[in-house]
């Protein structure tokens, strides 16, 4: 084996690691939601207390995804960068890809100021639950509050979580294709990459490279 494709294979497995590491964090912050009860006169403070905690919890697991979430999206862009100078031909759905990620570079600022902003008592997390787009429902005016997060997060409260996981899926598709010979995914199956097709908006394809 030559140097360059050592390396190649590297490059190759490093970002995909962080690619499926990103898709992975997304399943993980879709399947989180809370729900409140109506507060009773009757309850004992520790009680009010120990709700007030559960929902601060729930803001800090989905800040935590969504930190996960983007910096695992500015790995896989720096790897990229890496893998352009080692494949010409796979330029293209790379550029595609950077180009539909560039906002995320961003991204880590924001969340370090809602972080400071939220959690060090500067503002509500009312603001956080609506930058981020989380569903609020409530079945009847007095009853209480289910908190739920759909494809419509906004990660930084910029771009949707469902473009963000088409691009990566996408990507990730395109990558195992291109490099069918080089292990992309770790060997113990940590990660549940979907298969061809799965989690593409209707209409969509994934990404291809040009030969």
């Amino acid at each position: 084996m030559t140097d360059e494709q050592d390396q190649l294979e590297t490059v190759v497995f490093f970002m995909s690691d962080h690619l499926c590491s990103a898709i992975e964090a997304s399943d993980y912050l879709l399947a989180h939601e809370y729900s409140s009860e109506v507060v009773d006169a009757q309850e004992e403070s520790d009680e009010i207390l120990e709700r007030l905690e559960k929902f601060h919890k729930f803001l800090d697991d989905i800040r935590t995804y969504e930190f996960l979430i983007v910096t695992k999206i500015n790995q896989v862009r720096h790897w990229s960068l890496h893998l352009r100078q080692l494949d010409k031909d796979f330029r293209p759905v790379i550029d595609l890809f950077n180009a539909s990620t560039m906002m995320v570079s961003d991204a880590v600022d924001l969340l370090g100021q809602d972080e400071n902003d939220i959690f060090n008592g500067n503002s509500e997390p009312q603001r956080y639950l609506e930058s981020r787009n989380i569903r609020i429902e409530q079945e009847q005016p007095n009853s209480g509050k289910k908190f739920s997060i759909d494809e419509n997060f906004l990660i930084g409260g910029k771009v949707e979580l469902r473009d963000l996981l088409d691009v990566c899926i996408s990507f990730h598709q395109s990558v195992e294709r291109q490099y069918a010979e080089i292990p992309v995914e770790p060997d113990d199956g940590t990660y549940d990459v979907p298969g061809d097709g799965e989690g593409l908006t209707e209409g969509q394809e994934p990404f291809s490279s040009a030969h």
